[in-house]
């Protein structure tokens, strides 16, 4: 079964980080009528959620800064309409530290 990874960096101002929030957009590119949706929080509103991750303890962060987090999906072996998610995050800031996996 074949997964999705993601790997992300750098923070582009001074703020808090309570959660990441995974999103994703189809294109569907192809067919005779292009057509494709997005659960980005900028597009127009779909009954598909954003999957939300919350971390133990919220990390303050500063412009600059690097957060570095691996992210994974694959389908669940026993049913593929389900998701098996793995998240870690590592943040070593001015202010914050943090070294966390969640499954």
């Amino acid at each position: 079964s074949r997964g999705i990874n993601a790997e992300y960096g750098r923070c582009r101002r001074d703020d808090y980080i309570h959660a990441i929030v995974s999103y994703f957009s189809v294109d569907c590119s192809k067919s005779h009528k292009r057509i494709g949706f997005s659960t980005s929080p900028d597009a127009p509103y779909t009954h598909w959620k954003q999957p939300v991750f919350y971390i133990r303890d919220y990390l303050t962060v500063y412009a600059g800064e690097e957060v570095k987090w691996t992210f994974s999906v694959r389908p669940y072996p026993r049913n593929r309409r389900d998701m098996d998610f793995d998240f870690s995050v590592k943040f070593e800031g001015q202010d914050s530290k943090l070294d966390e996996s969640l499954t």
